[in-house]
């Protein structure tokens, strides 16, 4: 299994059956969420949720030689936070929490591949997207929301909002 630790920025490799450290990549700036592909050779880290706006990049890393593979820069600074793969590996969907934004990424390319979906429209975030999930035929994006404590689902064919969940006390609760 893989741990990120947010201040020392190093994502670890552990093996499960002693929970010993088998492997670490260092020098990734407030590592947060991690995301891995089916095959368990790709490891995307996003940033923790305290970090700073300042972001542009998540990280892609090889999990068999535990170095990094690139760093994949986003169209749009601010806090990349929130990931999750496509069930067929095929595209990577990272939350930008300080600009209401989902970027879509390549897996196979590592490059950002069309136009973010833009959750709203003002310069203050309206729901800061804290955790990303894609459904299981990969139609819909939930968009699981800190600051409005709203789940958004988005067609992804249309990237259109489809509906607006609430989800009561969710709002600030949540840091990774």
């Amino acid at each position: 299994y893989y741990v990120t630790l947010i201040a020392a920025g190093r994502l670890l490799k552990i093996d499960a059956a002693t929970n010993q450290v088998v492997g670490q990549v260092s020098g990734l700036e407030n590592a947060g969420m991690i995301q891995i592909t089916n095959d368990g050779k790709t490891a995307f880290v996003s940033r923790s949720s305290t970090a700073p706006s300042i972001y542009n990049v998540i990280y892609a890393i090889d999990t068999e030689t535990m170095t990094k593979k690139a760093d994949i820069s986003l169209p749009v600074t601010g806090l990349p936070h929130a990931i999750w793969l496509s069930s067929d590996d095929k595209k990577l969907y990272i939350g930008n929490m300080t600009k209401d934004r989902i970027s879509i990424v390549d897996v196979t390319s590592l490059e950002v591949l069309e136009d973010d979906i833009v959750l709203s429209a003002g310069v203050d975030p309206t729901h800061e997207p804290m955790h990303l999930y894609v459904s299981p035929d990969d139609k819909y994006l939930y968009v699981n929301c800190r600051k409005s404590s709203l789940m958004l689902i988005i067609n992804l064919a249309t990237k259109q909002i489809l509906q607006e969940l609430f989800i009561k006390e969710h709002t600030k609760q949540s840091a990774i």
